[in-house]
């Protein structure tokens, strides 16, 4: 648990990460500052596959280590450059986990934000999310790449039950061997004082929106992301899924 200012975009961040009742942890988290520019990930290691947590791991280190170089194409084209950055961390984590042990296939899902000064940047893969939070906008998240956020955009499932569907571990769209390329994403404008939050699954299954919009009412975003997810390691009790978050306040530098 973390929590930062930073003269830039970023006047406080928070983040939280936790194996729940597994016995090992195969999230990945982090960000760093690039000029005027933050980078924020995390990354869910997938357990049906082995290396997840190689996977997860690597593809945040890297990401975030490649940024650092990247700050013109970054800060120029976000719709174009992101999506390269993740690409191409997604091509050394293949080799630094294979090389590892040949016989690993490393999977793992994704979501990743650029805050620029007036926009926000956000690519993902799979069904970690991405949350903006406002105080005159409805919530703003990702859409999960599973078969059961298909099924609520088809309307035989509703949002609620999205959470309990048996499919909902079921993904379309993630980082590996044959999935190294991420959709361009979604660009939003943000204003003072909204909040992000990213998340791994184990933290949205156990907490509803309600319960995560909550965490921009708060003034103290340690506590509030804490408390969040300490939450959700309680509701999922001995058999919950690994629990990681990051939550920033945006201001305008």
């Amino acid at each position: 648990m973390g929590n930062y200012h930073s003269g830039k975009s970023i006047a406080r961040l928070a983040e939280f990460t936790h194996r729940g009742g597994r016995e090992s942890n195969e999230d990945s988290l982090g960000h760093v500052e690039i000029g005027n520019l933050a980078l924020l990930i995390l990354a869910d290691g997938m357990g049906g596959h082995t290396g997840g947590a190689c996977a997860a791991h690597s593809v945040c280190e890297n990401t975030l280590e490649m940024a650092k170089t990247r700050h013109d194409d970054l800060a120029a084209r976000p719709d174009i450059a992101l999506p390269l950055l993740i690409r191409d961390a997604t091509t050394r984590m293949l080799d630094h986990c294979t090389s590892m042990d040949d016989s690993m296939d490393p999977h793992t899902t994704v979501v990743a934000v650029l805050v620029l000064p007036t926009a926000l940047h956000v690519c993902h893969a799979g069904d970690s999310r991405c949350y903006l939070m406002s105080d005159d906008r409805p919530l703003w998240r990702t859409r999960d790449h599973s078969i059961s956020q298909l099924l609520v955009d088809q309307g035989e499932i509703d949002a609620e039950q999205l959470r309990t569907h048996p499919d909902q571990n079921r993904l379309y769209r993630f980082l590996g061997r044959e999935h190294r390329q991420i959709a361009a994403g979604t660009m939003l404008e943000w204003q003072d004082g909204d909040t992000l939050l990213l998340c791994s699954d184990g933290l949205w299954v156990q907490c509803t929106d309600e319960e995560i919009a909550a965490v921009h009412a708060r003034n103290d975003l340690d506590i509030a992301l804490e408390a969040l997810c300490r939450k959700a390691v309680e509701r999922g009790g001995d058999t919950g899924d690994n629990i990681s978050a990051i939550a920033a306040r945006l201001k305008h530098p």
